[in-house]
């Protein structure tokens, strides 16, 4: 079982889906959870999707495997949950820190454009090392060289992404989504160094 299914002994259904890169730091990361939990007053009650926590990840041959569980598509169903979706707050929170892009993977891209194109509310939060790195510029966003660990999640990921309008539509979407982003993080980091 996943932490999460150890820690609830009645399932709940997610609130909040968290998107993330898993090579960040983990100082910056709960930089980030910190920064979102104030700025979108997130109870500390709120149900969490966090992949790391809510699926089991050792694939040791107890429970379902990694590939089960995708096979189960549980990003897609949290995206389009009734509480994530209704959420007008925020329904996806998209860390971003300065050793690991977010969009340099193909789940998290797909994530959130998924969540975009249902409504849900997508904030991106950002650590303060990530303010001050200099990044790739938003307009050389490329999806389609986003890196995934499994070759089956390649080509699953890539054929749901020609479905809906192809690797131009996405890139599209998320320079939007990121630029938007890089924005906002800028304008609260320098009001909080100008304070």
């Amino acid at each position: 079982d996943s932490i999460a299914v150890l820690m609830n002994s009645i399932p709940v259904e997610a609130a909040l889906m968290i998107s993330h890169a898993w090579g960040e730091s983990v100082e910056e990361f709960l930089e980030c959870l910190n920064k979102a939990s104030k700025l979108y007053n997130l109870p500390d009650s709120m149900p969490v999707f966090f992949c790391l926590l809510s699926q089991y990840q050792p694939d040791d041959g107890h429970g379902l495997s990694v590939k089960e569980q995708i096979d189960l598509d549980p990003f897609s169903k949290v995206i389009k949950s009734e509480k994530v979706v209704a959420s007008n707050n925020v329904g996806m929170i998209a860390v971003h820190t300065s050793t690991k892009e977010i969009y340099s993977r193909l789940w998290c891209v797909h994530e959130i454009d998924q969540a975009l194109q249902m409504g849900v509310t997508v904030e991106g939060v950002s650590s303060q090392l990530h303010a001050i790195t200099p990044h790739t510029s938003a307009l050389e966003i490329d999806c389609r060289s986003a890196d995934c660990y499994d070759d089956d999640d390649r080509a699953r990921i890539t054929a749901l992404i020609e479905e809906n309008g192809g690797f131009f539509r996405l890139n599209k979407a998320i320079t939007r989504f990121r630029s938007a982003m890089e924005a906002k993080t800028s304008d609260d980091y320098w009001g909080e160094v100008w304070k």
